[in-house]
């Protein structure tokens, strides 16, 4: 039985030049290495957990006691779902990992730690660090390159290894909020306590 997906196939050879009729070695790697560096934050979500690092999300500690950090709730203390920054999409996913990782036939799947990745978790593959490299010199590396890229199309010069940009002048503008700022972080504030004091009356109940 052949699996597929979707009635079109792209199937090329892959040659060890970029000049024959195929696809080089370079461009399979380059491939490789794109989708390799992406995290999960590109959908939209966040780039940290949402759960508690005391109790992993499960809620408690042992069989029979609560988790103190969290009183109970496995999320972040003063963390709430809703207001993630994060799109509507994004949102839904994570509270959908969230809910089903409180599912006994789900555990092994540790999806509560991991609702932030939208349940995936780990990386594609494993890797070394004495014979290999690591993720983080990978995305450093690629985002150089497109750094330079960029610079090239601009048409602005190439920052050697000594270059060092030098602010001369400082002008004081102000300090504190401007009068539409007050209002916006007074706003914040209000919504922030009453989020705290919602997830605390839930954590009573």
């Amino acid at each position: 039985m052949a699996v597929v997906w979707g009635d079109q196939l792209d199937l090329r050879p892959i040659l060890l030049s970029a000049s024959l009729n195929g696809v080089s070695e370079q461009a399979v790697a380059g491939y490789i290495a794109k989708y390799a560096t992406k995290g999960a934050e590109a959908s939209g979500t966040i780039d940290h957990r949402v759960s508690c690092s005391a109790c992993r999300g499960r809620g408690r500690l042992g069989p029979s006691s609560s988790c103190t950090r969290c009183q109970g709730t496995g999320l972040k203390p003063g963390l709430l779902l809703d207001l993630l920054p994060v799109t509507e999409h994004a949102r839904c996913m994570i509270r959908t990992c969230w809910e089903l990782g409180s599912r006994g036939e789900y555990a092994h799947l540790k999806l509560r730690p991991w609702a932030h990745m939208l349940g995936f978790r780990g990386h594609f593959a494993t890797k070394s660090r004495r014979y290999s490299t690591t993720m983080g010199t990978l995305r450093q590396t690629r985002a150089d390159h497109r750094a330079a890229e960029a610079r090239v199309r601009n048409g602005l010069p190439t920052l050697g290894d000594g270059s060092t940009f030098v602010l001369g002048h400082w002008r004081f503008v102000g300090s504190g909020h401007s009068p539409g700022e007050a209002i916006l972080a007074e706003r914040i504030r209000q919504q922030v306590q009453s989020a705290r004091a919602i997830s605390s009356q839930r954590a009573a109940e």
